[in-house]
């Protein structure tokens, strides 16, 4: 097993439950009158937020990242201490982008995509990203890592 390749797993079953499981939209129309009206703004779009495939520029020292989404091309910037140090430039992650203001924060879900891998990540993204689909991914970039 390559957990380089593999997320964190507790990560990953949290986002699946949270993002296209329904847990956080469940959670904002239960709780969301508990937060100050600007946070209620911001997360009320997290729950739609798409799993992306990004293409890891420049990390620079302040936490900034810049990323370019590989699906639509589009540049963005992840503003995250905690993200920023465990990317590298040139590599490739699937992740979940959650905006607040001009910026992107990245869910802890993070998973190092090999470049031999990058387009079946893509398809995976291009489709409604399902807790299945992801496994299959997962575990093929398990096989690619054992066959070296």
């Amino acid at each position: 097993f390559d957990s380089s390749f593999g997320g964190d797993a507790a990560a990953l079953t949290g986002d699946m439950l949270l993002f296209p499981g329904g847990g956080l939209s469940r959670y904002l129309e239960c709780r969301g009158a508990l937060l100050a009206d600007d946070e209620a703004a911001v997360v009320a779009t997290w729950p739609t937020a798409p799993m992306r495939v990004l293409a890891v520029g420049e990390v620079a020292a302040d936490g900034t990242v810049r990323v370019t989404d590989l699906a639509d091309g589009s540049a963005l910037v992840v503003d995250d201490r905690a993200a920023a140090a465990g990317l590298q430039p040139g590599e490739t992650v699937l992740t979940r982008t959650l905006p607040v203001g001009d910026v992107q924060l990245l869910t802890s879900a993070v998973v190092r995509i090999p470049p031999a891998s990058v387009e079946r990540a893509l398809d995976l993204v291009r489709d409604e990203v399902r807790p299945f689909s992801l496994l299959a991914l997962l575990v093929d970039l398990q096989v690619d890592a054992i066959r070296g």
